[in-house]
């Protein structure tokens, strides 16, 4: 039978093209599910729980159960990889947590049901270069990027967004930055029909895997890496009074960021580095 006419095709009666686009997506599922059974998983995953210490690198727990068990070790990835092997396979991309966790946290931030920093999905290539500047809470990013930037250039930087919607430029409130998200991936979302100027998006992006995955979004990107180290974060944080109110919230945020870099370049000393990569 031809197919209906579009007019008076049933909302539920999917399109061949609907249909095809389905399989396709069930079958490259079915391939990357197919990777937690082989070997080199097994092995990528002993590496990262040896390298974790067993440990849980969101809790702090000790992970001495067996699976099942909620203090049982999981290998979690950081920045979900839907399939792309570049992110499935890199180890910096793999953290050990608790099953607990796993199961409990971990799947409310997977189904947006809390706040977390994210690359929106569905975005396209930028039409202009984008500098992805990364660090931890109190590195310098905001000072290096409004001192570079020029009157045609977009700064996507979310402490500016929350104030211009009326919040604290570091309120932490899950709504509040629910708000600013919002409005930050919008801006980002915008940067395909872009022709004008540059970008300059702030992110921690503590991770190499977090960073190429903002590459692979975007496409033509520079990463400048703030090397300011945590010693100096903090005491940046505990002497600039307008982070009064947030001063705890952001010290963690240093250590959580510290401790997904791994140190790799924590100890650099104040400066910044910058590199380009093409998507």
């Amino acid at each position: 039978m031809p197919d209906m006419p579009k007019m008076f095709r049933p909302a539920h009666l999917p399109t061949r093209i609907e249909q095809r686009r389905e399989r396709d997506r069930k079958r490259d599922e079915e391939e990357w599910r197919g990777w937690y059974k082989t070997a080199r998983w097994q092995k990528l995953k002993m590496r990262v729980h040896i390298r974790d210490l067993f440990t849980c690198r969101k809790t702090g727990v000790l992970l001495t159960g067996k699976f099942p068990a909620p203090n049982s070790p999981v290998a979690d990835h950081i920045v979900k990889h839907e399939g792309d092997p570049v992110l499935f396979w890199d180890e910096e991309n793999v953290q050990t947590v608790s099953k607990a966790y796993h199961d409990s946290e971990k799947q409310r931030i997977e189904h947006g049901l809390a706040p977390v920093w994210s690359i929106p999905k569905g975005i396209g290539r930028s039409g202009v270069m984008v500098h992805l500047v990364c660090g931890a809470p109190g590195s310098g990013k905001s000072t290096f990027v409004h001192g570079e930037a020029g009157p045609d250039d977009l700064v996507i930087d979310l402490d500016d967004i929350r104030q211009r919607l009326g919040l604290a430029r570091y309120d932490s409130r899950p709504d509040a930055l629910k708000r600013a998200l919002a409005e930050r991936d919008r801006l980002i979302a915008t940067l395909e029909h872009r022709r004008k100027g540059v970008a300059w998006l702030i992110a921690m992006a503590p991770t190499d895997a977090e960073r190429a995955a903002w590459v692979k979004a975007l496409g033509k990107v520079t990463v400048h890496d703030m090397l300011t180290d945590a010693h100096e974060c903090k005491d940046r944080i505990i002497n600039d009074p307008t982070r009064e109110g947030a001063i705890d919230h952001l010290l963690q945020q240093v250590d959580a960021y510290f401790a997904r870099r791994h140190g790799s370049r924590a100890g650099g000393g104040v400066g910044q580095k910058s590199g380009p990569l093409a998507g």
